[in-house]
């Protein structure tokens, strides 16, 4: 004759973050893939997705897999994955690769940073 309360505590998983019916991850991407585009497998909750990332996706970009999060209580269907892509940029570059590099910014013509600012 009394109450009952039960306290339900969610671990942290490794790769996901949840918030509300939606699982969140965030994958990193070599910038040449980021710039030349790619096809990656992902994880999910019931295994892998195959996401394709298009030419020129920018860092923080977000791509949405529909119904790959956490199923509903009330009703049908599930919540939404999304993916964030974290482009990586080689920390150290060997003499071709700078080479390469220096080649396209001349190309592109990236060579000053006042190019690079944006009005407020």
């Amino acid at each position: 004759a009394g109450d009952l309360y039960v306290y339900i505590t969610v671990k942290d998983h490794r790769y996901f973050i949840r918030k509300g019916d939606d699982i969140y991850l965030d994958i990193d991407v070599p910038f040449t893939q980021a710039s030349l585009g790619t096809v990656v497998d992902v994880p999910t909750l019931e295994g892998t997705a195959t996401l394709k990332i298009p030419e020129c996706t920018q860092p923080e970009t977000c791509f949405r897999l529909k119904g790959k999060g956490i199923p509903h209580l009330q009703g049908f269907g599930k919540g939404d994955q999304y993916v964030t892509v974290k482009v990586e940029v080689p920390r150290k570059l060997s003499s071709k690769e700078k080479t390469i590099i220096e080649e396209l910014a001349n190309i592109r013509g990236d060579h000053q940073v006042k190019d690079f600012v944006r009005p407020i």
